[in-house]
């Protein structure tokens, strides 16, 4: 992420856009969390949780990864069956 604040759902929908086109191209995808100081579920549903609506669940793990994000906003993760690679993470800063 660019911004330090990830609270937005426009916000995630901007990611979701991004992550979209590149799985659709076929691309793997990895969407860090670095430097990030504030992340909502909102931001999360819009970026991650809506492409379960058009990739598959085997799909997302495969293609998609996670990283870098703190023990304190894995609570705020939503719980997709299955999550994509990088969730559940460990505790601390991955």
């Amino acid at each position: 992420m660019r911004n330090p604040i990830c609270v937005a759902s426009d916000d995630g929908q901007k990611v979701h856009d991004r992550i979209d086109a590149a799985l659709r191209d076929g691309q793997n995808v990895v969407v860090s969390f670095h430097n990030v100081t504030s992340l909502t579920s909102a931001f999360l549903n819009a970026a991650v949780g809506q492409l379960y609506g058009s990739f598959s669940a085997d799909q997302i793990r495969v293609k998609l990864q996670v990283k870098d994000m703190v023990a304190e906003d894995i609570e705020t993760v939503p719980r997709f069956d299955p999550l994509p690679r990088g969730f559940p993470m460990p505790a601390g800063v991955l």
